[in-house]
């Protein structure tokens, strides 16, 4: 337990009048550097240093050194000052006023004393009084700031709908919730006004829990949203519980936070996986649709400990709701499930930025960075660093429509994607990525395999895209799987390369019924299409595999190359062919893309193969003011758009995207019935999800069709 600021005082008055040599002992002097950093890491103040000078953290480290020193020696007078000056620096950046009682000395004298401390050369320079002096002056500031709180800590939170403000963040949304017992009635947002660390169970948090906020069994029926908005300046740490918990509820945005030790089983125990954010849909009772996150920063590593390997488990975890979006999130030193949604209808990721992050394999079976189950899932401009994964990186099942666009996907240590469906899917589109260094270290050293597809598939198209080859296993694959049969397989304006002399294989599948594939380029002595069933519409005998004359005598691979050496074909600092190859290998048109892998414009009848379009032109999205959608009927697979209007039965799901070309634009799909204006369906996010009713009676009974208008905001 730590001390309290009274004993604090009273062994610094030891200090300070100490007169026997080795009177002020290590144990002294760390036991009050140790308390004074407990008392500022306790209370709700964000304490962040000044460049050259030491994190709350790294002064734990070095008091707990001087505490520990059984040399005279080792608490050097660079030591003890470089403690004092931390802690000084961290107060004074705080932001907080203090105010000095007569006699006492201000922030600025002891700075003074703390530079003098850690300049001191000669022995004994460093007296008692100089050093109990600044214990005292630096325990009477933290007494004079903590005897007013709310004059030195300003309301935090304050509610769009009554103007009412909260210290903390986990009143701010109970508060919503008992004010609106039954759902929301209107739109409310939660705004953080004032940085700060909000920690997990601090004053201001009026009940027990193991999360920072806590939602369950509410705003199911309604079309409103709750928004928590950190506004970038509130930092949620769990101190090793959990972050964010929504249970059966809907309709919820979470923005501009960063999430802090959460989940690193540091010195406690959680049941069930306390993740950074924990949404889920227990009861079933009623559908459960619409979370938003956006604008997240997740840093997994432990604050208590930062050298240690305590590190967040779970990251954001979400079962059972039926449209979720996650954009712009940035993760790292999430080291076992990052990303979980299962059972969902429409997932949309993207901006997605995740990095050093070492896998613990022990947690579950089968750890991925990210772990999706939905019928439509799009995965776009995402950067992910796989390093230590040695499993699958990406696996997406239950999946029945995947665009996988504009991606760096690199260094994953085991297979890229694995995609599944017992059902089959209906259509994978990869197009624009850049993917390279993978299949370093896999954990099932004889499944190099970047991508496995579903049993069965109705169309697969990969175009556009930039793909590099370089594990040092014998045999690398880009797709594998004797049992997938592909009805439709379109291979077009891809580069597939590798940067050594193993061997590698594109297409080893069981059977394609149609293949279009064209303007892709190569590397020699590479197996292109291999089908397991001899029976297969598209086969290629023996040696016939990888030989590209053969193939493109049999109607493919038309202005295809295959080329000697894969690592002189792009320039130095992008994927993009050289200027001279880009003038030879252009993409076919009726695949190329409007956006390229830097999200710069193209012009189809003038660009150059894989993800980097050598021709292609900045675009500000910032100024697009592209509006409509795309829709899908999930039932009939039919598709249409806002240029019309569209009949399908009741009860069948239809899925939309919204058009708008500002990737940052938040959309929010308005589905009012229009004889009706108060009854509408809402939800969040640039794909949707959602089912209509025709016109009842009092039975439940079929009486007319019911017209929707959609809108989006």
């Amino acid at each position: 337990m730590s001390d309290t600021l009274t004993t604090l005082k009273e062994l610094a008055a030891q200090v300070r009048g100490a007169t026997r040599k080795g009177e002020n002992t290590a144990e002294r002097v760390g036991r009050l550097f140790v308390g004074i950093l407990a008392l500022m890491e306790e209370s709700e103040i964000s304490f962040e240093p000044s460049e050259g000078y030491d994190t709350l953290g790294t002064l734990k480290e070095l008091a707990a050194q001087v505490r520990s020193a059984t040399e005279d020696s080792e608490n050097t007078a660079e030591r003890v000052g470089r403690v004092f000056a931390g802690i000084l620096d961290l107060l004074e950046q705080s932001g907080i006023e203090f105010d000095t009682a007569e006699g006492d000395d201000s922030i600025e004298i002891l700075q003074s004393l703390s530079d003098q401390v850690r300049g001191a050369t000669r022995k004994g320079e460093n007296t008692s009084e100089r050093v109990g002096r600044l214990f005292a002056g630096i325990l009477n500031l933290w007494a004079m700031r903590a005897e007013d709180w709310n004059k030195v800590i300003p309301p935090v939170y304050v509610r769009s709908d009554n103007g009412r403000q909260y210290l903390g963040i986990y009143n701010a949304t109970k508060s919503v919730m008992e004010d609106y017992p039954d759902g929301l009635t209107q739109d409310v947002t939660i705004t953080c006004t004032q940085t700060n660390i909000d920690y997990k169970g601090n004053r201001y948090q009026d009940e027990d829990s193991m999360w920072s906020v806590e939602m369950k069994g509410w705003n199911q029926d309604t079309a409103h949203i709750l928004t928590i908005d950190g506004a970038g300046k509130c930092t949620l740490d769990g101190r090793g519980f959990g972050g964010i918990h929504i249970e059966d509820c809907s309709n919820i945005i979470i923005r501009d936070i960063t999430f802090l030790n959460f989940n690193t089983y540091e010195g406690v125990y959680a049941p069930e996986e306390p993740a950074c954010i924990y949404a889920t849909n227990i009861s079933k009772r009623k559908p459960c649709r619409n979370l938003y996150f956006e604008n997240l920063t997740v840093k997994g590593q432990s604050t208590k400990s930062p050298n240690s390997n305590y590190r967040t488990r779970y990251g954001i975890t979400v079962k059972g709701y039926e449209n979720v979006c996650l954009h712009n999130i940035r993760m790292s030193q999430v080291v076992v499930q990052p990303i979980s949604i299962t059972d969902a209808n429409t997932v949309y990721i993207s901006k997605i930025r995740f990095s050093e992050s070492v896998m613990q394999a022990e947690v579950v079976g089968h750890p991925s960075i990210m772990s999706l189950s939905a019928t439509d899932v799009y995965i776009m401009d995402c950067d992910i660093d796989g390093s230590h994964y040695n499993e699958v990186a990406i696996s997406v099942g239950k999946v029945k429509q995947l665009f996988l666009e504009r991606n760096h996907i690199y260094k994953t240590c085991g297979p890229v994607i694995g995609i599944s469906n017992e059902l089959g899917a209906d259509k994978i589109f990869i197009s624009g990525n850049y993917m390279h260094d993978n299949m370093e270290l896999p954990k099932y050293q004889w499944d190099c395999t970047w991508f496995t597809f579903p049993g069965m598939s109705k169309e697969i198209i990969i175009a556009n895209n930039t793909f590099v080859f370089s594990s040092g296993y014998f045999q690398e694959f880009f797709a594998r799987s004797s049992t997938s049969a592909i009805e439709r397989l379109v291979n077009v304006n891809n580069i597939f390369v590798r940067h050594n002399e193993q061997n590698h294989g594109i297409f080893i599948l069981s059977s394609v019924h149609s293949l279009i594939s064209g303007s892709n380029i190569y590397n020699k002595e590479t197996v292109l299409y291999s089908m397991a069933d001899n029976t297969s519409p598209v086969y290629f005998a023996g040696n016939n595999q990888g030989n590209l004359a053969y193939i493109q005598a049999q109607g493919y691979e038309a202005g295809t190359a295959q080329i000697t050496d894969g690592s002189a074909i792009l320039m130095d600092d992008r994927p993009c062919l050289t200027a001279e190859l880009a003038a030879i290998h252009k993409s076919v048109a009726e695949y190329v893309r409007e956006f390229d892998y830097k999200y710069q414009t193209n012009d189809r009848d003038n660009t150059s193969i894989g993800c980097d379009n050598y021709y292609s032109v900045e675009f500000d999205e910032t100024a697009d003011t592209t509006d409509g959608y795309d829709g899908i009927n999930r039932y009939s697979n039919e598709v249409f758009s806002s240029a019309a209007q569209y009949s399908m039965p009741s009860d069948q799901t239809q899925v939309l995207l919204a058009r708008s070309k500002n990737r940052d634009r938040m959309v929010v799909f308005n589905i009012t019935k229009s004889d009706d204006v108060g009854n509408r369906i809402v939800s969040v996010g640039r794909l949707a999800s959602f089912s209509i009713r025709p016109k009842l009676d009092g039975n439940g009974e079929y009486t007319a069709d019911q017209l929707y208008d959609v809108t989006i905001e």
